[in-house]
């Protein structure tokens, strides 16, 4: 599943983003503390999309492997090493990908709206409370709490 999540026209360009964020003087290359840094960005990135599908790298991590993606032994990583390298980080350190997409799918479209429904004709106080603000109000205590879980 990771697999082809990382062959995804998705993936490739926030790939790219992160590169050039970290690519600040232009030369078309990311020495390691540079590498650190865009993996960094990367999986920030992606977790604003798909919560806890990947951690932050450690600098022991990036160090374990570069020298594997630095195929013309320049000391740095071109573009196409980069996206090489996250590929491989991603799918050594990336969690199952379809499993947290279906866990979100359940908890946003079967547990909340139920609760909210119990919750609109159990408590009295939110009776005049429409079923859906109810579940958008829940949806976001679910948001925050599981990107407050994901710091832990």
């Amino acid at each position: 599943m990771i697999f082809e999540v990382t062959n995804s026209q998705a993936f490739k360009k926030a790939v790219k983003v992160a590169f050039k964020k970290v690519d600040r003087d232009k030369t078309g290359t990311i020495n390691k503390d540079e590498l650190t840094l865009a993996l960094c960005h990367f999986v920030f990135n992606l977790s604003k999309k798909v919560p806890g599908v990947a951690s932050p790298p450690l600098r022991s991590d990036v160090d374990e492997f570069y020298d594997t993606y630095d195929r013309d032994r320049s000391g740095d990583l071109d573009l196409e090493e980069f996206e090489d390298f996250v590929k491989e980080w991603v799918r050594r350190n990336g969690k199952n990908f379809m499993w947290i997409l279906a866990g979100g799918i359940v908890v946003n479209f079967i547990v909340i709206p139920a609760v909210a429904a119990e919750i609109h004709n159990e408590v009295k106080l939110f009776r005049k409370v429409p079923v859906g603000l109810i579940a958008g109000a829940m949806a976001l205590l679910v948001k925050r709490a599981a990107t407050a879980f994901q710091r832990v």
